[in-house]
């Protein structure tokens, strides 16, 4: 899941309440990325994630997991 607020792109951060709080406007965010309170709009995105046999972790940020 993507730790980017989807309201004007500034970092979430887990909080002792459960949720993800955006600092720059306050909006938050439930543990899987739906919006709880705004202003932020549209739920955080989440991606595709392969770790390889040699224990890679790779993020493909193009295919966005629905």
């Amino acid at each position: 899941m993507s730790a980017v607020c989807t309201h004007q792109r500034c970092v979430v951060a887990l909080q002792d309440d459960g949720l993800f709080h955006c600092p720059c406007h306050g909006s938050k965010f439930d543990k899987e990325g739906k919006v709880v309170d705004g202003p932020a709009e549209q739920d955080l995105p989440w991606f595709e994630v392969e770790i390889t046999d040699d224990d890679r972790v790779i993020v493909h940020l193009t295919d966005i997991v629905e």
